[in-house]
């Protein structure tokens, strides 16, 4: 199987084909359906290499372990969530540290350089 294939219960979804194709519900979804989903939520662009760095700084050790994107399946190690995480994408975007407005954004680091809460 290629990195551009996931296979899921109902079947294989050829991710060439879900960009020509005019889908309001994907049947998973990719980095770049999650880009497109936070752009909305943000009312600006967000870059698929935004959700890339999210889901690394949420690995042990990064900015968001405490509260991690939510967690995406993977296939030829690609990163791809089901419809039902949604929301749950959606909720995690609005309150990630860093946002404009989040007084979190501003505090102070500890030895690691990492930010306190």
């Amino acid at each position: 199987m290629t990195a551009d294939r996931v296979t899921l219960a109902a079947g294989v979804v050829d991710d060439e084909n879900l960009l020509a194709m005019d889908i309001s519900d994907p049947p998973v979804l990719f980095a770049r359906h999650v880009a497109a989903l936070w752009s909305r939520v943000a009312g600006d662009e967000i870059a698929v290499a935004t959700v890339s760095s999210y889901i690394q700084k949420s690995k042990p050790g990064g900015r968001y372990e405490d509260d991690p994107v939510p967690a995406p399946q993977y296939e030829g190690g690609r990163p791809y969530w089901l419809p039902e995480q949604e929301s749950a994408l959606i909720e995690w975007w609005n309150r990630r540290r860093g946002r404009i407005g989040d007084p979190r954004s501003a505090g102070d680091r500890d030895a690691r350089g990492k930010r306190t809460p």
